[in-house]
């Protein structure tokens, strides 16, 4: 059973640093016990600019029962490379309209215990609806929406929206 704790989507047309944002997600994912894995990256060069789609997964496993998972899909039609001067010199970024998506859930049931037949299907509902309710409510949920609107600032920062 996954519950949504977070989605969001964030439109902007901004300058981005893909590596500066990838390196911060990576420093992010060490800090908080995170594993992190890019699952997609597709570039497509079209008249217009460059198609782009990036989606990264940030999965921790917070207890024997439950798994953290956000994920971040980042995406263009019309990147377009610029250079900036930045404190290191000059660098070429990209610049763009951008689409990135946020969506972070609580995974129950990691290891599919109660999966495995109906009647075992029923005991995991009520386990999840009434036996760990509470904790689900106020340990689970709080925790990983935190962590998840804490990425949402660390990709905010990096469009400079604050």
């Amino acid at each position: 059973m996954d519950v949504e704790v977070l989605s969001t989507i964030i439109k902007q047309e901004a300058i981005l640093d893909i590596n500066g944002l990838y390196n911060t997600l990576t420093k992010f994912a060490d800090r908080r016990s995170y594993d992190f894995e890019e699952t997609a990256n597709a570039e497509k060069e079209q008249d217009r600019g460059t198609e782009l789609e990036i989606k990264f997964a940030l999965t921790k496993d917070f207890d024997d029962y439950t798994l953290f998972k956000i994920e971040i899909k980042i995406a263009s039609r019309t990147l377009l490379p610029l250079e900036v001067e930045t404190q290191q010199g000059k660098q070429i970024l990209n610049q763009g309209l951008l689409a990135i998506t946020v969506n972070a859930k609580l995974v129950l049931d990691k290891k599919d215990t109660w999966k495995k037949n109906k009647f075992n299907e029923l005991i995991g509902h009520i386990y999840n609806s009434y036996i760990i309710k509470n904790k689900i409510e106020n340990r689970y949920w709080p925790s990983l929406k935190v962590e998840a609107d804490e990425v949402v600032s660390i990709i905010k920062e990096s469009l400079d929206l604050y």
